[in-house]
């Protein structure tokens, strides 16, 4: 049997990290679980019993994502989004911090954006109601940015993506029945086109008018050495390069 780099990463994604790395394992605080739970500590391989009312148990760091992965179709997408709701059930659930989304991987921002369209459900400023609903409970946000795929950009800007071999934007979807997205996945934005300074406009919209304690840039290089472009801009940058077309 062959192996390659995929095969090696596969096997090992199913070895625990502790038995590969016991040295960056931490020492067990049995006495504060047993407190925080009588009879039961973290080291045993005993499920705890359910946690009396108004109790949660132990369970280290907890951050929650809201993952918003879907498009605006629907005339009752977020139709009854709540930011004092949402946070409250964030705050229920025990959450440290908080990833909220400021624009979805489907090109759609949670506010007003001079760059992006928007939720048509959302009021104008709700990602700033939710920042600060999430502050007054205590809980820490991150910023959600999807960087590299943005397709409201991609259809307004066809000659900012990706392109093959013909000239056109370059979809990338797998059109298999459990795929993500499917045929609607997102265009797939060349770094040397406008769209280059363009997203860093809408990085500066975001950093100026809101306040939040993490930024996550998602989707940055996933696809970077899957695709050939044919984009005029990465071309001209290749001759200029290599001096060949």
């Amino acid at each position: 049997m062959a192996w390659s780099r995929r095969r090696f990463v596969k096997l090992l994604s199913g070895i625990p990290a502790a038995s590969l790395f016991p040295f960056f394992s931490h020492p067990t605080d049995t006495k504060a679980d047993e407190q925080a739970i009588p009879g039961i500590s973290r080291s045993t391989s005993v499920a705890p019993p359910p946690a009396p009312a108004g109790k949660r148990f132990r369970l280290g760091y907890k951050m929650i994502c809201w993952d918003l992965q879907f498009l605006d179709t629907d005339p009752n997408t977020l139709k009854y989004a709540d930011a004092e709701k949402y946070a409250d059930a964030v705050a229920r659930a025990g959450a440290d911090s908080h990833l909220v989304y400021a624009i979805t991987n489907t090109g759609i921002a949670l506010f007003k954006s001079q760059f992006l369209p928007k939720f048509r459900n959302l009021p104008d400023d709700f990602l700033g109601a939710y920042f600060e609903a999430c502050r007054k409970r205590g809980i820490k946000t991150e910023l959600y940015y999807s960087l590299g795929a943005q397709r409201a950009v991609g259809i307004e800007h066809p000659d900012w993506m990706i392109l093959d071999a013909d000239s056109k934007p370059l979809e990338d979807y797998d059109d298999s029945p459990d795929s993500f997205g499917g045929p609607t996945m997102n265009f797939t934005p060349c770094f040397n086109s406008p769209f280059r300074e363009h997203c860093l406009k809408e990085v500066k919209e975001l950093a100026d008018r809101y306040t939040f304690d993490f930024w996550d840039n998602d989707i940055l290089l996933w696809w970077g050495r899957r695709y050939i472009c044919y984009n005029p801009y990465c071309l001209e940058k290749w001759k200029a390069r290599t001096g060949q077309d």
